[in-house]
């Protein structure tokens, strides 16, 4: 119960995750619960008597647990808190990561991007995530500024050091975007061979390798071969954001081959 307590309460599932039993059971015939909904959440009285219960192991243990819940659920501030309530930064950096990732599918707001940013102590500014949302923040700011190429680019290369990929591939699309704003046909070429590299081992990032070349057929005004690598993926090979792109790129190269009617379409 105090473990339930100190993680600001829950449902069912943070229940089981946090004390091993159902909410059914933890809190037969307890007084003083708020409930909306399935969530219960304790009173503070509750809190104030239990505090003592828990050592730091038990609290740690505790908020990591319901971290793992919110995570999952992709409730990132909330995993963030619990991670924060007992100083564990590795957690918050795994939080941050994990939201990382998921944006790539559904796209990153900067207000989120700030507030992951402001989450982060000193130790973790440094570290390949805080150099990612960096990047990721400058190129919100100004994405023809020299810095945000450096940051992402800087960040790739902690990915690729640290073996994960799935993040390397956030860095890259970002870099590779950035290339495409400044139309600097060198840099979208680099990124398309790293997309390849990285494609040998990680398989999510081969229909990248078909967007890379889109881009750079886009810059030398190469409509064709434009369209031959936009057609060679599907939508379902990409993430959300990125069949949006996708379609975009496509129907930009339609149009430059004169056949209008079939861009409108797209």
């Amino acid at each position: 119960l105090a473990a339930f307590a100190f993680v600001g309460g829950g449902d069912d599932e943070v229940a089981r995750s946090v004390t091993g039993s159902c909410i059914d059971d933890l809190l037969d015939g307890l007084p003083l619960v708020r409930w909306s909904g399935d969530v219960a959440q304790l009173h503070d009285l509750w809190s104030d008597l239990l505090a003592g219960e828990l050592d730091d192991v038990g609290r740690r243990r505790a908020a990591n647990a319901a971290a793992a819940v919110a995570r999952s659920r992709r409730e990132v501030d909330r995993a963030i808190d619990l991670a924060r309530l007992v100083d564990d930064w590795a957690d918050v950096g795994e939080s941050l990561r994990a939201a990382v990732r998921d944006g790539v599918d559904g796209g990153l707001r900067a207000d989120q991007i700030r507030r992951w940013r402001a989450a982060l102590p000193l130790q973790l500014r440094a570290s390949a995530i805080g150099v990612l949302l960096d990047g990721l923040l400058e190129r919100e700011r100004d994405p023809t500024a020299p810095a945000a190429a450096e940051l992402l680019t800087r960040a790739a290369g902690m990915f690729e050091s640290e073996g994960d990929p799935a993040l390397e591939l956030v860095a890259l699309t970002q870099l590779g975007y950035l290339g495409r704003i400044v139309n600097d046909t060198a840099s979208v070429a680099l990124v398309s061979e790293r997309f390849g590299r990285l494609a040998e081992r990680y398989p999510p990032a081969r229909p990248f390798m078909a967007i890379g070349a889109a881009w750079a057929a886009l810059m030398r005004g190469d409509a064709r071969s434009q369209l031959e690598a936009l057609m060679s993926i599907d939508d379902d090979d990409l993430p959300g954001v990125w069949r949006v792109t996708r379609r975009h790129l496509i129907a930009i190269a339609l149009l430059n081959l004169g056949r209008a009617a079939e861009a409108l379409d797209v």
